[in-house]
């Protein structure tokens, strides 16, 4: 039986560990910020032929100016068609990708507690 408590003390600390590590890194800006640039400087460089390729994800706009700069931006609230013709005018190659989804929080805390509160269940209900 002290085996099985020992075991159930190591679990619930790991877990308690990767809880603690899920919400830190959730609230970590990653190390290679791109540098985040506004409407009319996007147009500016479109116009004289520094950008190199654009990805629509979602509402944000990256891309690549052909210094290799990375840059983003939030896409205009107006029709994406003449921000593409201009794109196309200006041979920049456009892609377009699914806006990347986060985990709510109950989920982190499902995946992570849930296999910790089966196995005690499991290990209960086979000590009766």
């Amino acid at each position: 039986m002290t085996i099985v408590l020992r075991l159930i003390r190591v679990l619930a600390f790991v877990m308690i560990i990767l809880v603690v590590l899920a919400f830190v890194t959730r609230f970590i800006p990653p190390v290679n910020q791109l540098a985040e640039i506004n409407y009319s400087t996007f147009l500016d460089d479109v116009k004289a032929n520094r950008v190199a390729s654009v990805v629509f994800q979602g509402d944000m706009l990256y891309g690549t100016l052909k210094d290799q700069q990375q840059f983003k931006m939030h896409k205009p609230e107006a029709e994406d068609s003449a921000l593409i013709g201009t794109l196309n005018q200006a041979g920049v190659p456009v892609e377009h990708r699914q806006p990347m989804g986060r985990i709510p929080i109950l989920a982190w805390l499902v995946l992570l507690l849930g296999p910790l509160l089966v196995f005690v269940f499991v290990r209960r209900s086979a000590d009766r």
